[in-house]
């Protein structure tokens, strides 16, 4: 930013300038005339965080990001603050309890994110600010316990790394004591966690869980082990099976998962009108398994063709197959924007 304006001074000159993103600090005489300011990342000087429920900050921020930040008065002054994200330049540790007042009055805030280390379990962090802003539907603050995500039952995205008998805790708050019923986006690193058939069970049956359900994303860092993707085909057809058959399900439109063939086939039988972006992920010898023969390549092509909304493919290895074949499978699908296979 330094060399783009030489010296933060001349950012005032821009006056409409309505998305700005830098680390270093912003006083307010800079503040002060940056009035259209939509979307913010900064640090805030001590003296701007210790100030009292002054309007310092441009009015009409929809979404902020505070390097070295904390819960001041001036972010209740933000009435139409939809995005908050407090980080800071190195791990923290919170030696001074928040002043969790400051969260008070912030009702259109719906995304939350707070980057630093508990020194608890997160059970007080998670109880303040479920109390203060129970309308968030976003949240990503290190409260990984079941019982501490499920006092957001507002909550529309779920992002997260968690293991099976966590996800099982969860899934069990959910299904038993209809928790997170507006759920429509879940990432997670750990797609075993998920995948597992005793969590997976809990999701599908009796009726499909997340019926809003629109984007999936489990992905796979463990590439050197193939425990629990043994029957991947089962697993998708106990998914689309549950999907179809449970009353106002929202068709997913997002997916990301370890996947063999025969597994994306039952998907397509469900899924082939609505899905917009697909990102297979080969578990360890998934790639072998198709440069044995071309025709296991045509296999996966013809298979991803079903899906004619396509917008997006993405997969963990590149398919060996011809380019003729690419073309002559993919070529077709209109609406694709995107196509990466490593």
């Amino acid at each position: 930013t330094d060399h783009i304006f030489n010296g933060l001074e001349n950012l005032a000159a821009f006056k409409h300038l309505r998305h700005l993103s830098l680390r270093q600090s912003l006083d307010e005489s800079i503040l002060s005339q940056l009035k259209n300011l939509q979307d913010l990342e900064c640090t805030l000087p001590i003296s701007v965080l210790q100030e009292g429920e002054r309007q310092i900050l441009p009015a009409g921020l929809k979404s902020l990001v505070l390097w070295n930040g904390r819960l001041a008065p001036v972010l209740k002054t933000l009435k139409q603050l939809k995005g908050l994200e407090l980080r800071y330049f190195e791990d923290t540790y919170l030696d001074e309890e928040p002043e969790w007042h400051n969260l008070e009055g912030m009702e259109v805030l719906t995304d939350f994110s707070w980057a630093t280390v508990l020194r608890d379990d997160g059970a007080v962090f998670a109880r303040e600010i479920s109390n203060r802003l129970p309308q968030l539907e976003k949240i990503d603050f290190g409260i990984w316990e079941p019982s501490h995500i499920v006092l957001f039952n507002n909550l529309t995205s779920l992002n997260m790394y968690i293991e099976p008998d966590q996800v099982i805790q969860l899934v069990s708050l959910c299904r038993d004591a209809g928790k997170l019923p507006n759920l429509r986006s879940i990432r997670s690193d750990s797609a075993i966690s998920w995948l597992d058939p005793a969590v997976w069970q809990k999701i599908v049956s009796p009726t499909f869980l997340w019926p809003r359900l629109e984007k999936l994303q489990l992905f796979h860092h463990h590439r050197r082990r193939r425990e629990g993707f043994n029957d991947l085909q089962g697993v998708w057809k106990s998914f689309c099976e549950s999907h179809s058959r449970t009353a106002g399900t929202t068709p997913l439109k997002t997916l990301v998962a370890p996947l063999n063939v025969e597994a994306l086939l039952e998907i397509s039988n469900t899924f082939s009108d609505s899905l917009n972006h697909l990102y297979i992920i080969f578990p360890k010898d998934f790639g072998r398994e198709i440069t044995e023969s071309d025709s296991s390549s045509t296999k996966w092509l013809q298979v991803i063709a079903r899906f004619s909304r396509l917008r997006s493919i993405q997969t963990s290895s590149s398919f060996p197959g011809s380019d003729g074949d690419v073309r002559k499978y993919l070529l077709p699908l209109k609406t694709l924007e995107s196509l990466k296979m490593r």
